[in-house]
Protein backbone atom coordinates (compact mmCIF):
# COMPACT_ATOMS: atom_id res chain seq x y z
CA UNK A 1 0.00 0.00 0.00
CA UNK A 2 1.36 3.40 -0.87
CA UNK A 3 1.44 6.19 1.67
CA UNK A 4 -0.11 8.70 -0.75
CA UNK A 5 -3.83 9.14 -0.14
CA UNK A 6 -4.09 5.63 1.34
CA UNK A 7 -4.35 4.08 -2.12
CA UNK A 8 -3.33 0.47 -2.67
CA UNK A 9 -0.96 -0.48 -5.47
CA UNK A 10 -2.48 -3.98 -5.71
CA UNK A 11 -5.57 -4.84 -7.75
CA UNK A 12 -8.96 -4.81 -6.06
CA UNK A 13 -11.00 -7.97 -6.56
CA UNK A 14 -14.74 -7.37 -6.99
CA UNK A 15 -17.42 -10.03 -7.33
CA UNK A 16 -20.88 -8.88 -8.45
CA UNK A 17 -23.50 -10.41 -6.18
CA UNK A 18 -26.86 -8.82 -6.96
CA UNK A 19 -28.55 -5.92 -8.73
CA UNK A 20 -31.84 -4.43 -7.54
CA UNK A 21 -33.79 -1.72 -9.36
CA UNK A 22 -35.10 1.09 -7.17
CA UNK A 23 -36.98 3.15 -9.82
CA UNK A 24 -37.56 5.93 -7.29
CA UNK A 25 -35.85 8.84 -5.58
CA UNK A 26 -33.81 7.60 -2.62
CA UNK A 27 -33.82 9.89 0.45
CA UNK A 28 -31.59 7.70 2.59
CA UNK A 29 -30.02 4.28 2.95
CA UNK A 30 -29.83 2.40 6.25
CA UNK A 31 -27.60 -0.53 7.14
CA UNK A 32 -28.46 -3.00 9.92
CA UNK A 33 -27.02 -6.25 11.26
CA UNK A 34 -29.90 -8.64 11.96
CA UNK A 35 -29.23 -11.56 14.29
CA UNK A 36 -31.69 -14.42 14.54
CA UNK A 37 -31.61 -17.28 17.02
CA UNK A 38 -31.55 -20.89 15.71
CA UNK A 39 -34.96 -21.90 14.33
CA UNK A 40 -36.28 -18.34 14.86
CA UNK A 41 -38.84 -17.10 12.32
CA UNK A 42 -39.54 -13.52 11.26
CA UNK A 43 -43.20 -13.80 10.40
CA UNK A 44 -44.60 -12.13 7.30
CA UNK A 45 -43.58 -8.50 7.06
CA UNK A 46 -43.33 -5.57 4.63
CA UNK A 47 -40.62 -2.90 4.34
CA UNK A 48 -41.51 0.50 2.85
CA UNK A 49 -38.18 0.59 1.01
CA UNK A 50 -36.04 -1.96 -0.81
CA UNK A 51 -33.99 -4.40 1.27
CA UNK A 52 -30.63 -5.81 0.22
CA UNK A 53 -29.31 -8.51 2.54
CA UNK A 54 -26.13 -10.58 2.86
CA UNK A 55 -25.92 -13.83 4.84
CA UNK A 56 -22.87 -13.80 7.13
CA UNK A 57 -23.39 -16.96 9.20
CA UNK A 58 -25.97 -19.72 9.40
CA UNK A 59 -28.63 -20.25 6.77
CA UNK A 60 -32.19 -19.09 6.34
CA UNK A 61 -35.16 -20.48 4.47
CA UNK A 62 -36.52 -17.30 2.90
CA UNK A 63 -39.36 -16.28 0.62
CA UNK A 64 -40.63 -13.09 -1.01
CA UNK A 65 -44.25 -12.80 -2.14
CA UNK A 66 -44.73 -14.39 -5.57
CA UNK A 67 -41.50 -16.42 -5.45
CA UNK A 68 -40.69 -19.93 -4.25
CA UNK A 69 -38.91 -20.33 -0.90
CA UNK A 70 -35.14 -20.71 -1.15
CA UNK A 71 -32.28 -21.55 1.17
CA UNK A 72 -29.72 -18.78 1.68
CA UNK A 73 -26.28 -19.67 3.05
CA UNK A 74 -23.19 -17.63 4.02
CA UNK A 75 -22.12 -15.45 1.11
CA UNK A 76 -25.60 -15.40 -0.49
CA UNK A 77 -27.41 -12.11 -1.04
CA UNK A 78 -31.10 -11.36 -1.34
CA UNK A 79 -33.31 -8.49 -2.49
CA UNK A 80 -36.78 -7.51 -1.33
CA UNK A 81 -38.56 -4.91 -3.51
CA UNK A 82 -40.28 -2.01 -1.70
CA UNK A 83 -43.68 -3.06 -0.36
CA UNK A 84 -43.16 -6.79 -1.00
CA UNK A 85 -44.24 -9.23 1.68
CA UNK A 86 -41.30 -11.36 2.82
CA UNK A 87 -40.95 -14.13 5.36
CA UNK A 88 -38.01 -15.86 7.02
CA UNK A 89 -39.30 -19.39 7.44
CA UNK A 90 -36.47 -20.53 9.73
CA UNK A 91 -32.84 -19.82 10.62
CA UNK A 92 -30.43 -22.76 10.71
CA UNK A 93 -27.15 -22.56 12.67
CA UNK A 94 -24.50 -23.83 10.25
CA UNK A 95 -20.83 -22.93 10.45
CA UNK A 96 -19.68 -23.91 6.95
CA UNK A 97 -20.60 -23.08 3.39
CA UNK A 98 -23.42 -25.26 2.20
CA UNK A 99 -23.65 -26.95 -1.18
CA UNK A 100 -27.28 -25.85 -1.50
CA UNK A 101 -27.92 -23.70 -4.55
CA UNK A 102 -30.06 -20.59 -4.74
CA UNK A 103 -32.17 -19.26 -7.59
Amino acid sequence: MTQEHGQSTSAVAREHLLTGAFNTHIDRIESHRITLQPVQKSGSHVHPGAVLGYIVDGAIAFTVEGHSPRMLCPGNVFYEPPGATSHILTMLPIRRRSSLSTR
